[in-house]
Order: C-alpha cells, then structure tokens, then sequence
C-alpha cells in the first residue's frame, strides 16, 4: 500500500466523539473526488474507501466518483483524516484528506496489482 503519512499521524487519530444530546442535530461533512485507473487514466467504479478509524465509507460510481458523508466533529478532532482506497485487482492507497464542510479532493490514481490472492 502507498502511504503519504505525516511525521506523526498519531496527533490526526479520531477520538471516540462526546455524546450528544439526544435529538441534537448531527452536522454532516461532504468530501467528493474521482478514483483512476493509473494505466489508462479510466474511472474505476466500485472501489471502495475507507476513513480510518471511523464508521465512514463510500463506493466509486461508474465515473469513478464518489461523495464522502462525514460527521462533521472530526473536524473538531482533526482536520487531516485518512482514507484508505482499495479496488480488486489494484493496490491500495492511503488518501491524505483535509476535512471540512465541502471538500474536493484530487483525483486518486490507482495502480494495477501484477497478482491478485
């Protein structure tokens, strides 16, 4: 797996959220990108990504897009997140994402495995 991991990522790892008030609004996050075929420049639909440490994930379409929700507190945390991106056949990534109400993210290329187990 590619990796770009700062000096100290153990300073951007989400903490378990305070609880809230029950009823209280959760505010959402957004976070858009495209994931690529490294060999063709292609979309890859169905990879899947990961944001480490949380129960958040989303799938690519078929235009190799995809729309992260996210609770918003974890900007309170940490603005730098990490999601993993992962497709059959290709080698995972770690993405570098800095969080916030809206954020577009650059397009992740993904490059073909020479084996799959």
């Amino acid at each position: 797996m590619e990796a770009y991991i700062p000096d100290d990522p153990a300073k951007c790892i989400p903490r378990p959220a305070e609880p809230r008030e029950p009823g209280a609004p959760v505010e959402f996050g957004v976070a858009e990108g495209r994931i690529l075929r490294s060999d063709t420049g292609h979309p890859l639909a169905g990879a899947h990504l990961q944001m480490l440490g949380t129960p958040y994930t989303a799938f690519t379409e078929d235009d190799g897009s995809y729309r992260f929700r996210f609770d918003l507190s974890l900007v309170d945390q940490c603005r730098t997140q990490y999601v993993r991106v992962s497709a059959k056949g290709f080698e995972s990534r770690l993405l570098v994402l800095v969080v916030g109400m809206s954020v577009r993210s650059e397009d992740v290329h993904l490059k073909r495995r020479s084996w799959w187990p």
